[in-house]
């Protein structure tokens, strides 16, 4: 209810980092899996923080390697595991360790048309339309590593 400039948890608790990303950061009609990503990257999703439900995601891309991007994207894939939201977050992640506040900013003006939002990532991160699933794939498994290293 960002219009509203109020704040719904069903939780049992105001707390609710995800949500209340969601209030302050500027409307646009962007696309959602950035929308939803950006307040999972800082506020995380439910109960987890961003690393424990890209761990997550991790864990379960691992035992699976056919499963796509654009699987994801259309959500076909995954949704029990918040694999839209959490791959979301994870492409912000990456644009904010390459590029700074600059590459987040140019994911959150990508309007809501996912051959656009395929399209600005690939043109970000320099990547063809074929070569999408293996990087999504590369750095959504580097949080199983992340966990190793501990």
């Amino acid at each position: 209810m960002n219009d509203l400039r109020i704040l719904l948890s069903g939780l049992g608790s105001e707390w609710y980092p995800h949500e209340f990303v969601h209030l302050i950061v500027p409307k646009f009609e962007r696309h959602r899996m950035i929308e939803e990503g950006f307040a999972t990257w800082l506020g995380g999703a439910g109960e987890n923080t961003f690393k424990e439900s890209a761990k997550i995601l991790a864990t379960q891309l691992a035992k699976n390697d056919t499963v796509t991007f654009e699987e994801v994207l259309n959500l076909k894939w995954g949704w029990q595991y918040s694999a839209y939201y959490t791959t979301g977050a994870i492409i912000c992640q990456c644009a904010y360790d390459k590029f700074g506040i600059d590459g987040v900013k140019k994911l959150l003006e990508i309007p809501k048309n996912n051959d656009k939002l395929v399209e600005a990532i690939c043109n970000l991160f320099n990547l063809s339309k074929s070569d999408l699933d293996k990087f999504w794939r590369k750095e959504t498994l580097l949080y199983l590593k992340e966990e190793k290293k501990k």
